[in-house]
């Protein structure tokens, strides 16, 4: 249907982007290992960039990851 979103994202994002070396795993998947207060400064600071409904909407995301965790 989009072989063009398919191409980048295999070649773009998860090749050149994704692999490059200047960030670890954890660093560059922010959800790899976040206590809860690292989760909760993330979100915080997400608000600025991303925008405070997009943060409001992952609260409960975020937060049924951490109750399940548990």
């Amino acid at each position: 249907m989009a072989p063009g979103v398919v191409h980048y994202t295999g070649e773009l994002l998860f090749r050149d982007l994704w692999l490059r070396p200047a960030l670890t795993p954890r660093d560059r998947s922010l959800v790899n290992g976040l206590t809860k207060a690292q989760a909760s400064e993330v979100l915080t600071q997400l608000a600025f960039y991303a925008g405070w409904p997009n943060v409001f909407s992952a609260i409960p995301i975020v937060k049924s990851v951490f109750e399940k965790r548990s």
